[in-house]
């Protein structure tokens, strides 16, 4: 399940997959010095904070620090042994998922709430979205295909997100794909719901600009509109809702659609989502008037 949420890499051979199937895949995926790997993330990461020091808090830039020695301390190895991978690959994954949560955990409760850190906010927000929205698109047919297998995969799917937990609270049964959809696509309350993360987007950039400026009101507007076009779309017009699914729809049982034609949905929901990064662009950072250039260091990456 994760090996197909994994986003593909160019190299110079042409285009290659990711892989976590093994002990020396994870190793690579954390090590290996080049675009993609959570090494290179966490370089690029450390050199934009590094350019926007001075407005970071120490306590936050103490978090970074820690986080770039964890790394510096270890070097990848070609011919590493299997168990060496294992080992470190599980160690700097623990210390990955602990850090980086409590950078921005410390940095939200040290740090001035003026435009920079919330512009931060916007980009964890919308890239909490873009992942939730291609994850969703990666599993596209997993979501149509009726086996019995289809609830596990689910499951995992669900765990690796992080939102198994939140899943069982909101319904109270098995894995099923509607209700997957609605809790990632379209719930207000759960953390990696697309339309919180839209909303939150929203709210944050009204704050840092007048929405009456012209790129500001284009932003917003795009925002408004796909918030809105997310909160109408019934899934069970693509797909059967499970005979023991008793949640009730707050819309009348629409006229049913080909299950095939729920992927293209999908693309077409995470181009729309993709497209919001370059409309914050235009409309907040590409302006002078919003912000002014002294203010908008070259960040790596970007």
């Amino acid at each position: 399940m994760w090996n197909r949420l994994l986003p593909p890499i160019e190299t110079k051979a042409g285009t290659s997959r990711r892989s976590i199937t093994n002990r020396f895949d994870r190793y690579r995926l954390l090590l290996l010095p080049q675009p993609g790997s959570v090494v290179s993330t966490v370089s690029s990461a450390i050199k934009n904070a590094k350019s926007i020091q001075e407005c970071l808090s120490p306590e936050a830039w103490s978090v970074l620090i820690n986080l770039q020695s964890r790394f510096d301390r270890v070097r990848y190895k070609e011919n590493a042994l299997e168990e060496q991978c294992a080992r470190t690959a599980r160690n700097l994954s623990e210390v990955v998922i602990g850090l980086i949560p409590q950078f921005f955990a410390i940095a939200s409760d040290t740090m001035l709430a003026d435009d920079g850190w919330r512009f931060c906010e916007v980009g964890a927000m919308l890239e909490r979205a873009i992942i939730t929205a291609n994850s969703l698109h990666s599993i596209s047919e997993s979501l149509t295909r009726e086996s019995h297998g289809t609830e596990i995969e689910l499951s995992a799917f669900l765990r690796l997100l992080g939102t198994r937990d939140a899943y069982r609270r909101v319904y109270q049964m098995k894995a099923e794909p509607i209700p997957v959809l609605e809790l990632l696509w379209q719930n207000p309350e759960a953390p990696r719901s697309v339309l919180r993360c839209l909303s939150k987007c929203a709210m944050l950039l009204t704050e840092s600009s007048p929405p009456d400026t012209s790129g500001a009101k284009r932003a917003l507007d795009a925002f408004e509109g796909l918030r809105h076009r997310i909160n109408r779309i019934e899934w069970s017009t693509y797909l059967h809702r499970s005979a023991d699914d008793e949640i009730p729809s707050a819309n009348p049982t629409p006229t049913k659609l080909p299950s095939h034609q729920l992927k293209p949905l999908l693309a077409a929901l995470l181009a729309s989502t993709l497209e919001m990064h370059h409309l914050i662009s235009d409309g907040f950072l590409s302006h002078q008037g919003n912000i002014a250039q002294a203010a908008q260091p070259m960040l790596e990456g970007f």
